[in-house]
């Protein structure tokens, strides 16, 4: 059975990151409410979306920060993750779904003017600048989902969506 990512689980990871960096990065209350602004226009990240909170991360990152690997289970402890190849005949099928959704609305993207080149290079290049993956079909559900946000909000800003 798969665990669905929702977007409140995945806004909690993002800030737990962000509170990560503040501390990594020593940055005081006013230096740290500056970042923000600067970056997204707003001073806390409970108002933020999970995009500005990835470009806050995306700055942190600018500015030197580097995520610590996480712990790794002792052995027999622990579920094992599944990575996926991206020739792989047996990845779950929400997962499949997820990714013709990409597809269909980064066509869509392309349709509206949102993107210049429809082709799927120009998405793998999207994909992998954005989301640091070298192919699709590497992306966990979480990354997919954002994605798809992000795109329908590139669509809605070029007034090509039907929402």
């Amino acid at each position: 059975m798969a665990v669905e990512v929702l977007p409140q689980d995945l806004k909690k990871g993002l800030l737990a990151k962000i509170h990560i960096a503040k501390k990594d990065l020593q940055l005081g209350d006013d230096d740290y409410r500056s970042l923000l602004e600067g970056v997204t226009g707003l001073r806390s990240c409970k108002d933020m979306n999970t995009t500005q909170l990835n470009a806050v991360l995306d700055r942190f990152r600018e500015l030197g920060w580097v995520p610590q690997a996480k712990a790794t289970p002792k052995k027999g402890r622990g579920k094992k993750k599944r990575i996926y190849s991206p020739t792989s005949r047996h990845k779950p099928e929400y997962l499949k779904t997820q990714r013709d959704k990409i597809v269909a609305l980064w066509i869509q993207a392309f349709q509206c003017g949102a993107v210049n080149d429809r082709s799927d290079t120009a998405l793998q290049q999207w994909l992998n600048h954005s989301f640091k993956v070298r192919h699709i079909n590497w992306m966990n559900q979480g990354q997919m989902h954002t994605a798809i946000e992000v795109l329908k909000k590139m669509i809605k800003a070029k007034g090509g969506g039907d929402d």
